[in-house]
């Protein structure tokens, strides 16, 4: 059995064969899962690796000493726009260090920002090629923008600077317009901005019929602030929304996966009011050149149709008095033909009442002669059915009289039967009768008087 050592005598052992190894630095991609800095400003953090599926393969603890964590941090912030923390992929050059007492770590020497843009770069493009494979990634640009935009649900964080500018936009340069605006709030920053905004979304869509279009605005800020709104859901939601998205988050430089799959990507809250108000400003201007074009058309078309009445008007005397000839002919020549026209119109009369006359008395006769064959031959059914008819009654009559012969109490009583009566009515169920009731049983040849008594 070898002889046993110490844990120090095995870590120092370790630490040995580490540095002997692996001496010098390397580049390594990771990302940070969690990260903080303590009281001497130096950063303590966990690098970690994922495979395809989510899982963690790989996890290192990471140590960037005070001095050049203040160096790294505010150059990688610089040149990426993100806040250096948990969450982001980074590429590092890093010391293997291993401490007997605090084990294994990284130590942090540099950092590759182009490395970190190139992952949020690669990230979006993801996020937009899966919107395009499922075919909804310009639904929302398709859109056809309401030609007036009065009624606007907004969607961000009530205390935000960026909807104060917006609205403070809107009232001092859209005052002649009448614009509705209704705030739908969210968070509009940190991990709660994906889920807070599809509310807000459907919120507005529960009402969609009063609004034209929705407007997503959020001020600027670090481009780590804006990380909420390069989510495949929240981009999802927006490019399939049934009414028109305007966004107009962060500042000039500022391009989201949001701004990508909108109807108008405006580029701060303050162009969002400025769209607005151009568009109206635009109707407008397109209401009164129509509104000039039509007074005047209105004002030529009635220059033309007063040019027109004057013309009537010196043709009137004119055409009247040809009018007036006219009829004065043809009534003349009515007067002229008028008596042969009643002559006519008589005689033609005359004749049509001779004809009616003739047809009334032929079809006069004719009835009668059809009246009389049809009471001859009424007259001979009569002679068969009447004796018919007589004979079914009689037969009728006899076998009512035998079953009423049959019926009659005389000869059911001598058939054995007898009739109890009580007060002269017939009882039928002893229930009708009471202890000492008097009772009569009228038999074929007299009756007997009883009195009721208990059954036992």
């Amino acid at each position: 059995m070898n002889a046993a050592v110490s844990l120090y005598e095995l870590t120092c052992r370790i630490r040995n064969a580490i540095s002997t190894q692996l001496p010098g630095s390397y580049w390594v991609r990771a990302e940070i899962s969690e990260g903080r800095q303590n009281a001497n400003g130096h950063f303590y953090c966990r690098f970690i690796e994922k495979n395809a599926a989510g899982t963690d393969i790989a996890s290192a603890a990471g140590i960037i000493w005070a001095g050049t964590y203040v160096t790294l941090r505010a150059r990688f912030e610089r040149e990426t726009g993100q806040r250096f923390g948990a969450g982001i992929k980074v590429l590092v050059r890093v010391r293997i260090n291993f401490h007997e007492r605090y084990g294994l770590s990284l130590l942090v020497e540099d950092i590759d920002p182009s490395y970190t843009l190139g992952d949020m770069v690669r990230r979006r493009k993801e996020i937009i090629d899966k919107l395009t494979a499922e075919g909804v990634v310009n639904l929302n640009k398709q859109l056809v923008l309401p030609r007036l935009l009065l009624r606007i649900a907004v969607i961000t964080s009530e205390t935000a600077a960026g909807f104060g500018d917006f609205c403070n936009h809107l009232a001092h340069s859209g005052h002649m317009f009448n614009i509705k605006i209704k705030l739908f709030p969210a968070i509009m920053q940190g991990d709660k901005v994906e889920q807070s905004v599809i509310n807000a979304l459907n919120a507005v869509l529960a009402e969609s019929k009063d609004w034209d279009a929705v407007v997503i605005i959020r001020g600027g800020g670090a481009v780590s602030d804006l990380n909420g709104f390069d989510t495949y859901l929240l981009a999802a939601n927006v490019a399939q929304f049934p009414l028109p998205v305007i966004t107009g988050i962060g500042h000039d430089r500022d391009e989201t996966v949001l701004d990508l799959v909108a109807n108008v990507r405006c580029k701060t809250p303050t162009a969002v009011a400025d769209f607005l108000i151009e568009s109206l400003s635009k109707e407008l201007e397109l209401l009164e050149n129509c509104a000039a074009t039509l007074k005047v058309c209105a004002q030529n078309k009635l220059n033309a149709q007063l040019q027109r009445m004057d013309s009537f008007v010196a043709l009137i005397p004119l055409v009247f008095s040809r009018v007036i000839d006219k009829e004065k002919a043809r009534y003349r020549i009515l007067s002229e033909r008028l008596p042969n026209a009643i002559q006519n119109v008589c005689r033609g009369e005359c004749s049509r009442c001779e004809r009616l006359v003739m047809r009334m008395e032929m079809n006069t006769k004719s009835m009668i002669a059809n009246m009389q064959n049809r009471l001859l031959h009424v007259s001979e059914r009569l002679q068969f059915v009447v004796p018919a008819v007589l004979s079914r009654q009689k037969q009728r009559l006899e076998s009512c009289e035998r079953g009423i012969r049959l019926a009659q109490p005389e000869r059911v009583l001598k058939l054995g039967f007898s009739l109890t009566l009580k007060d002269g009515k017939a009882v039928t169920d002893a229930s009708q009768l009471s202890p000492g009731d008097r009772i009569v049983t009228r038999l074929s040849n007299g009756e007997v008087t009883s009195r009721g008594h208990n059954k036992s």
